[in-house]
């Protein structure tokens, strides 16, 4: 059996053949790499020229549209002046409004006290003969004992008018052996003035409304646990369900 046996020279050849094909696709390969890298910058490069005019376009329409104009120097101190001159108007304006401001503030202050002062009356004029006593006791005559007193006795005749100390609405009407006639106002602010030892004529009914210095009824002698005392009305002040001194509420106002 015979093999044929290329020649060197064929072998060489087809050595050389492969060489060139494996060196043209690396070529090839490099050329396609440019290609790439050329389109890129050139893309690059025209987004640049592209900003770079719309930055121009703008300037340019900025600067049409704003156009400033210089003033000669002495032209411009004058407006300059000028507008010193408005700034401190200005200011001047602000300032005096602030004070009328103050002025009215305090003017409504001061009308506010006064308001205040004149907020309460005495529901009977008189002498107090019997004082505010929560904490200490005080002999009682009709009872023969000592005990505290919640409000104060107000000397007063029979028959004589009962006023009510501020606006308010009535919230009971009642009667008890101790302190007789009794009718509660419900003021603001959490206050509740107490009427005692009232005769049964004209008083007023629940839930009616009474203005200060409105007569809500006439001094009695309904008020058994008190019958040895001088005529008089009982009156109580409570602040948020507790007993406070009248006589400090009605002079401290």
């Amino acid at each position: 059996m015979k093999f044929n046996i290329p020649k060197m020279d064929k072998v060489k050849e087809g050595i050389n053949n492969i060489k060139n094909k494996v060196k043209n696709k690396k070529e090839n390969k490099v050329k396609i790499h440019t290609r790439y890298y050329g389109l890129l910058f050139l893309m690059i490069l025209l987004g640049v020229v592209t900003v770079a005019n719309n930055i121009n376009v703008y300037n340019t329409l900025s600067k049409e549209n704003y156009i400033e104009y210089k003033l000669p120097s002495d032209v411009q101190t004058e407006a300059n002046n000028v507008e010193v001159a408005k700034y401190e108007t200005a200011i001047s304006s602000i300032s005096t409004n602030v004070s009328n401001i103050k002025e009215d503030k305090t003017s409504d202050t001061i009308d506010n006290e006064e308001e205040k002062k004149l907020k309460r009356v005495w529901p009977v004029d008189g002498e107090i003969i019997r004082e505010y006593a929560k904490d200490t006791l005080i002999y009682s005559k009709t009872l023969g004992m000592w005990l505290i007193h919640t409000g104060i006795d107000i000397k007063s005749e029979l028959g004589e008018n009962v006023k009510c100390i501020a606006d308010g609405k009535v919230i009971s009407i009642e009667s008890n052996n101790f302190y007789g006639n009794v009718v509660r106002i419900e003021h603001e602010d959490g206050y509740i003035s107490v009427y005692s030892n009232l005769a049964e004529d004209n008083l007023p009914k629940v839930n009616q409304k009474i203005n200060k210095g409105e007569i809500i009824g006439t001094i009695g002698d309904t008020a058994y646990g008190e019958s040895e005392e001088e005529s008089h009305l009982h009156f109580e002040i409570i602040k948020d369900g507790t007993n406070i001194n009248p006589e400090e509420f009605l002079n401290n106002q």
